[in-house]
This record gives structure tokens, C-alpha cells and sequence, in this order.
């Protein structure tokens, strides 16, 4: 009588390598405009020194300036936002990142806190307007028939990176 141990070896060898080669992923390379870390500190410490500051004076109370969404609400807020602009013929669309504040408090606060609104765009045409210190195409226009997205968690105080 033939012993299985080979053939048994061989499928457990067969079934840990595909478990192996299947369980490797291509690598995701970064966008372009990725940033690491130190350059993300540094960005952040420019806003605090040369604005933040200002605005906490003003408004007599340290604001929120990070704001907070799970990763799951930005891949839903984005496969949304894809949907509703298929239906409506929209194409080369974006988001658009808008400091806003709430109008009264919230909850038991006891004043208004910053917020960010984010607002999907489409593109409608060059219109070869440049402008800011980061110029950008003045094309991207407000797909104003799809929800934006707010309601994120503000740093109460704000977070430093």
C-alpha cells in the first residue's frame, strides 16, 4: 500500500502558495500631491502661526481648525457622489474643500464652531483664468444637484499633528 504523505504535502505545499501569491497585492502608489509627514507638521505650523492666532483673538475663543470622517464616509461619500453625477452626465469630477462655520452651537456648546463643507465639482469648460499662489483652472464648477458632505469631527481643542 502507497503512502498519501506526498500527494497530501504536496496539495497542503499547492494550497499555502496560492493562499501566499493571492494574499500579494499590487503596491497603491501615491497621488502626486501626496506629502509626507514633516511637510504636513510644517504646513500646519504656518497656519497656526500665521493665522490661527489671529482668528482665535477675534473670535475670543481657541476654534476648531482639524476636522475628522472616517475613511468609510469618504469611500461612501465618494461612490455616491460618482452615482449622482453618472445619472446627471456630469464627467470630470472633484472635490472642493470649503472652510465653513455653523450659524448657532451646536449641542450643549456654548459658541459656533469652524467646519468644512465638501462640495463635488465638475468640470465645465477652460476658462484660462489663473489665479492664487497655488494657480488652478477656474473651470470646476459646483455639481450644486448632489448633497455635499459635512458633519465630520472637529478637534474641540483643535489637534496638532
Amino acid at each position: 500500500m502507497k503512502s498519501k504523505t506526498p500527494i497530501t504535502a504536496l496539495v497542503l505545499v499547492l494550497f499555502c502558495a496560492t493562499l501566499f501569491f493571492a494574499s500579494c497585492e499590487d503596491p497603491v502608489d501615491p497621488p502626486a500631491q501626496a506629502i509626507d509627514f514633516e511637510q504636513a507638521q510644517e504646513f500646519q505650523n504656518e497656519f497656526i502661526r500665521t493665522r490661527s492666532v489671529i482668528l482665535d483673538s477675534a473670535l475670543g475663543f481657541q476654534d476648531t481648525r482639524d476636522f475628522w470622517f472616517s475613511l468609510d464616509t469618504i469611500k461612501r461619500y465618494i461612490e455616491y457622489v460618482e452615482y449622482e453625477a453618472h445619472k446627471r452626465g456630469y464627467k470630470d469630477l472633484g472635490i472642493r474643500i470649503h472652510f465653513a462655520a455653523y450659524p448657532e452651537p451646536q449641542g450643549n456648546d456654548r459658541y459656533p464652531y469652524s467646519t468644512v463643507v465638501l462640495v463635488p465639482t465638475t468640470r465645465s469648460g477652460d476658462s484660462g483664468i489663473k489665479q492664487g499662489f497655488f494657480p488652478m483652472d477656474e473651470e470646476d464648477e459646483p455639481a450644486d444637484s448632489i448633497n455635499s458632505l459635512n458633519f465630520g469631527h472637529g478637534g474641540k481643542p483643535p489637534k496638532d499633528l
